[in-house]
């Protein structure tokens, strides 16, 4: 082999290794920009959401022009909390009346049993600090976790009503 095939064997390697590099690089930093303003990854902890979420469960999630509705699972940062990004869902919006029987296990919504087609580890009965019906004021939502007895969700004191500004965004999908 003479030394001009040898040149244009090494360029065009080198000109092969330098596009899957910068194609990589891209990629990489579409990612990066990606999850830094319109992403975030979150890591599920606790059993509150079982059985639809368990613990090691990573959600992204996303508050680019994000509206609550009803039966959104989303992130929440409430001040004061111990563990800073809980995963609940949403089951009243602003203006709302909630109310939870704890011996017939329903809860209704607006005077309407709420319907529910997601799987619940078992029927309402914890009542926690509930002093109901309550009435969901303006810019908050009223959570709940799917596994509602091991959840500690807006039936308490300590948690109540979550306002939009603590929502850090609905959860799109799960990776794994």
């Amino acid at each position: 082999m003479d030394k001009s095939n040898t040149k244009r064997a090494y360029g065009k390697a080198a000109e092969y290794i330098y596009s899957v590099f910068s194609t990589f690089l891209i990629c990489m930093m579409i990612i990066f920009i990606a999850f830094s303003f319109f992403f975030r990854l979150v890591q599920v902890t606790g059993d509150s959401m079982n059985p639809t979420l368990e613990t090691g469960d990573r959600l992204i999630i996303s508050n680019v022009s994000y509206t609550p509705d009803y039966g959104d699972i989303i992130a929440v940062n409430k001040n004061g909390i111990e563990n800073s990004s809980m995963i609940k869902r949403v089951i009243a919006l602003p203006g709302d009346s909630v109310s939870i029987d704890f011996d017939t296990h329903l809860i209704t919504v607006n005077g309407k049993v709420l319907f529910e087609d997601y799987e619940v580890t078992e029927p309402i009965s914890e009542r926690y600090d509930f002093k109901g019906p309550v009435t969901v004021p303006e810019n908050s939502v009223f959570v709940l976790g799917d596994n509602r007895n091991n959840s500690i969700d807006s039936r308490t004191e300590s948690i109540g009503f979550i306002t939009f500004d603590e929502i850090s965004g609905k959860a799109l999908t799960r990776l794994f």
